[in-house]
């Protein structure tokens, strides 16, 4: 994939277009309101731990309906996590997994489990915008009129499906006894 950027081609790869699609960096996301107030030691270790930690992910909080892109420095092969195999594959210098969060997936904690580890991922609930629609009846079940030409229509659709099949199978039958032949006559003949 790749962009343009005035007069410059971006190339991208996949992974860097869902992170820029799920809405930017970790980091970014992860970083406390209040940065100015924290000394010069506690910046440099709240950035060690974000770059030492097993996995990170993002989006971070996690929520129901979402992507989730999983990245680590040190673990690779299978994982698991809301009961669905996780695999962590090589991705530049580190390791990468791609999972989901069904939309029907109650907020709480569930463990990602890598090998011998397990690390604790929150997910919270996101209200989707939605509405209801109302259909007159007449759009939901067919005229009496036209159902009998929807009948006939799924009755000629099924009898082409049945010839289909019947002439794929004369074909490929066909074929063997052909390539049976051919053989025949290389081995006779030689």
């Amino acid at each position: 994939m790749s962009l343009y950027s005035r007069d410059t081609l971006i190339t991208m790869t996949r992974r860097h277009a869902l992170l820029l699609s799920l809405g930017g960096s970790i980091f970014a996301q992860v970083s406390d309101p209040a940065p100015q107030d924290r000394t010069q030691d506690q910046q440099h270790r709240t950035a060690a731990s974000l770059r030492d930690a097993l996995v990170r992910w993002n989006p971070r909080p996690v929520f129901n309906g979402a992507p989730v892109l999983f990245e680590s420095r040190s673990f690779s092969g299978p994982g698991n996590w809301l009961g669905k195999k996780v695999e962590f594959r090589p991705d530049g210098d580190q390791f990468s997994a791609l999972a989901g969060v069904n939309l029907n997936r109650p907020p709480g904690h569930y463990p990602l489990v890598l090998g011998d580890e397990t690390v604790d991922v929150a997910v919270i609930r996101r209200a989707y915008p939605s509405s209801t629609i109302t259909v007159p009846q007449k759009f939901i079940e067919p005229p009496k009129e036209v159902q009998k030409q929807i009948d006939e229509a799924e009755q000629t659709l099924a009898r082409a499906i049945c010839s289909a099949d019947q002439y794929i199978v004369y074909l490929f039958l066909w074929l063997a006894a052909d390539s049976q032949r051919k053989n025949t006559e290389r081995t006779s003949g030689a």
